[in-house]
C-alpha cells in the first residue's frame, strides 16, 4: 500500500517540476490589449505596473527530464526576455509577486515554434531589440483555490 502513494509522490513532483502556469485573460481580437482603466488592490493579487526595454527572443528548451520534457511539457519555446527599467505602481495585496520585478520573460511559441494566440505574441514578435513597453501584470496567489500557485495575467500593455 505504501509503494502506490509513494510512487505517485514522486510522479506528481515530477511532472510538477517542469510545468509553467500562465494564464492570459483574452481581450478582443485587436493586436494590442487595452489599458486598464484604474488599478485597484484586489484579493491575493499583486499589480505590477512597470516600464521594460526588450532584449531578445531566444529559445528555450526545458530539460526537467520528464516524460513530457522537452517537446509536450509546454516550457519550451520561444521567450521574449525583458529588462524592466522602472516602475510605476507597485501593489502588494498576495503571497505572489511580492517583489518588485528587474526582468521579465514572456512565452510566446511551443517546442515546435508555433506561436500562441494570445494577443501579446503578435505585439512582442512586431518589437524590435531595445523598444520600450509599458507592461500591466497581475500575480494571483489564491490559498482558498484547491491548488494554489502563482497566476500571472497580462492585462495590458503599450508601446512607449
Amino acid at each position: 500500500m505504501k509503494q502506490p502513494i509513494f510512487f505517485s509522490i514522486i510522479l506528481l513532483t515530477i511532472l510538477g517540476s517542469c510545468s509553467k502556469k500562465v494564464s492570459i485573460e483574452e481581450p478582443a481580437q485587436d493586436t494590442e490589449i487595452p489599458v486598464p482603466a484604474s488599478v485597484e488592490k484586489k484579493p491575493y493579487t499583486s499589480t505590477h505596473i512597470f516600464e521594460a526595454t526588450l532584449k531578445n527572443v531566444e529559445f528555450y528548451v526545458c530539460n526537467a527530464f520528464t516524460s513530457a520534457c522537452p517537446k509536450t511539457c509546454g516550457a519550451s519555446g520561444d521567450y521574449a526576455r525583458f529588462e524592466v527599467t522602472g516602475y510605476q505602481t507597485f501593489l502588494v495585496n498576495g503571497e505572489g509577486g511580492r517583489e518588485q520585478l528587474t526582468t521579465f520573460a514572456l512565452h510566446l511559441s511551443n517546442y515546435y515554434k508555433i506561436d500562441y494566440e494570445s494577443n501579446y505574441v503578435k505585439f512582442i514578435r512586431n518589437l524590435k531589440k531595445g523598444d520600450r513597453v509599458k507592461f500591466y501584470v497581475d500575480y494571483v496567489y489564491d490559498p482558498t483555490q484547491p491548488v494554489v500557485f502563482t497566476d500571472m495575467r497580462v492585462l495590458g500593455f503599450e508601446k512607449k
